[in-house]
């Protein structure tokens, strides 16, 4: 038994020696320091890598802010380009607003030397007014709203101001008739009329004048002509009746006829008509309106202003001629002249 245990512990102080001179060997050779030529063994520990840059955190998302209702209402189209006007000479031209996107065009003739501006105004949708109705509205002293309805389509509205010795303002909207087939859906215009005095909305009577097709008459003329001595004519000529078809100046300066202020109105041809007058030899601003009276007949009304300046002996002859769409008789027309002295 003795001898048995010494032999084991002999093999095993053995086996350890050839181990310790095992690891001496590897240790000498770097196998323990190496596992190539540039590699390295694996540490227990990852690696510490450097400190990264730190960047900032985006901010959280914020909530979204609460949707809008959209206006339901289509958005009006731009305006075109009115080239400026007031209503110095008593007359102006201008687009309306309007929300199906036709063209809709006004010119305002004012006989009630107040009018200062006119305006469009922004249509609504909820309800268009009556059709044979202009609804005013005052927006402030000075300054009314007038909105009446018409169909979608491209139209030129004449709207005329006038007062009387009563002090009412008589205004009338002149609606064209439509051309073609329509769907029936009518729309708002909106005027608004700026005044240089107090219109108090019970003051103004507005009415609507429809007419039974669409306008062939010119409407309104506007029109001059210079001379070389700077005593030339300006004329506007207003047409109610829709018959008025063209209007020209034909002369400034021609012999003068009547010195005493007689306007005289003669045939040129059966739709022709000729106004001739005499002014001093000074620059002159005429406007003539024509309307259809109660009694049936053409009603002019014709306006001379002139500058104030020293009358000479000097007079020019002026000539007026007025085409119409149909047979005009001279002797059967009402004649009405106002002189008046203009502030320039």
């Amino acid at each position: 038994m003795d001898r048995l245990l010494r032999q084991r512990s002999g093999a095993i102080a053995a086996t350890i020696i050839v181990l310790l001179v095992a690891v001496a060997a590897l240790v000498a050779g770097g196998a323990l320091g190496k596992s190539g030529p540039t590699g390295s063994l694996p540490s227990s520990r990852p690696p510490v890598s450097p400190p990264a840059t730190v960047k900032p955190s985006a901010p959280a998302p914020s909530a979204p802010a609460p949707s809008v209702p959209a206006d339901p209402r289509p958005s009006p189209p731009a305006l075109p380009s009115d080239p400026p006007d007031d209503a110095s000479d008593g007359v102006v031209q201008l687009h309306l607003l309007n929300w199906p996107g036709v063209s809709s065009a006004v010119v305002v003739w004012d006989e009630s030397d107040t009018l200062a501006d006119a305006t469009s105004g922004r249509p609504d949708r909820d309800g268009p007014v009556a059709a044979n109705v202009v609804e005013v509205a005052a927006i402030a002293d000075d300054r009314i709203r007038l909105t009446w309805s018409d169909l979608p389509f491209d139209d030129r509205v004449q709207v005329s101001i006038r007062v009387g010795a009563d002090g009412i303002y008589r205004i009338v909207v002149f609606r064209p008739g439509v051309e073609g087939p329509s769907d029936g859906v009518v729309s708002d215009r909106v005027l608004e009329l700026a005044f240089n005095v107090a219109v108090p909305v019970s003051d103004v009577k507005a009415t609507v004048v429809q007419r039974p097709g669409p306008a062939i008459g010119a409407g309104y003329i506007g029109t001059g002509l210079a001379g070389s001595d700077g005593t030339g004519l300006t004329l506007g000529v207003w047409d109610e009746t829709d018959l008025l078809a063209s209007a020209r100046i034909e002369g400034i300066d021609r012999p003068a006829g009547d010195r005493d202020g007689t306007v005289r109105i003669t045939n040129l041809e059966s739709d022709t008509l000729r106004i001739a007058w005499s002014d001093e030899a000074l620059p002159t601003d005429a406007r003539l309106s024509i309307r259809l009276g109660a009694d049936d007949r053409l009603h002019l009304r014709l306006v001379r202003a002139r500058p104030p300046a020293p009358t000479g002996p000097r007079t020019l002859g002026r000539e007026v001629v007025l085409v119409f769409h149909g047979v005009v008789d001279a002797d059967a027309i009402v004649l009405d002249v106002v002189d008046g002295i203009s502030n320039g």
